[in-house]
């Protein structure tokens, strides 16, 4: 026979037990079967077993392993960051946190490490805090690789040891910068 496929809500009712087994994402109270994510029902006929495959892929991280975000927002503690983890996939995106005190401490440093619209290169940490993945910015490769000009917008010219330079007008700020910093500026050689 062939199989019955539909859209289903966390909660919703799929079947009841005398007629299907629970298979993945489902789960069995008091003889009824329910979705626990949203996704794709899937009622195989044949092994009368329904499961759900979810919409929304859950995001998997090993620890050490380097993503690129967007700070969304910035607190006194932590920053709040619009992760990706594909670069050929932007619009499949996550929520991440960094804790900027501890940043801090590592780094024996009291700069501003990061403003909101800032892209950085973070690094996954292993732990979560309240369900969101914890990232760092500790490493040479990690921090800020692009920023942008507090007064006029214009993108900032990292001028060496976490100070950058706005080229437009000339504002300068402070940021925990990459070793691949998109802008940096060109030094003279001296010749002797």
């Amino acid at each position: 026979m062939a199989n019955k496929t539909r859209i289903v809500l966390p909660g919703e009712k799929i079947g009841v037990e005398e007629l299907f087994f629970p298979g993945s994402n489902c789960w069995l109270r008091e003889g009824d079967i329910f979705a626990t994510v949203a996704g794709i029902l899937e009622i195989d006929q044949d092994t009368r077993c329904a499961h759900v495959r979810p919409l929304l892929r859950t995001v998997f991280l090993e620890k050490g392993s380097s993503i690129y975000a967007e700070v969304a927002a910035t607190y006194a503690h932590y920053a709040i960051l619009r992760c990706v983890r594909d670069l050929k996939a932007p619009w499949e995106w996550f929520t991440g946190v960094i804790d900027l005190n501890a940043d801090r401490r590592r780094l024996r440093s009291n700069i501003l490490l990061v403003k909101v619209g800032d892209v950085v290169r973070c690094e996954y940490v292993g732990k979560r805090v309240g369900g969101y993945p914890l990232f760092t910015l500790i490493g040479r490769k990690n921090g800020v690789l692009i920023a942008n000009c507090d007064v006029c917008r214009a993108p900032l010219i990292h001028i060496g040891r976490g100070r950058m330079r706005c080229p437009r007008c000339g504002n300068r700020e402070t940021r925990k910068a990459s070793e691949d910093y998109l802008y940096t500026a060109r030094r003279k050689k001296r010749i002797r």
